[in-house]
């Protein structure tokens, strides 16, 4: 992905990560949609 790839050329600094989940279980076939199974997980 491509955020992981941001992290890795920038770490992030010390501090309080925020996960934002942009969509879940719209079975878009969208990197961002994750289907409700693994979200649970």
């Amino acid at each position: 992905m491509i955020a992981e790839l941001f992290d890795r050329a920038r770490r992030p600094v010390n501090g309080l990560v925020v996960l934002i989940y942009h969509r879940v279980g719209a079975r878009t076939g969208v990197p961002v949609d994750l289907p409700v199974e693994m979200f649970d997980a």
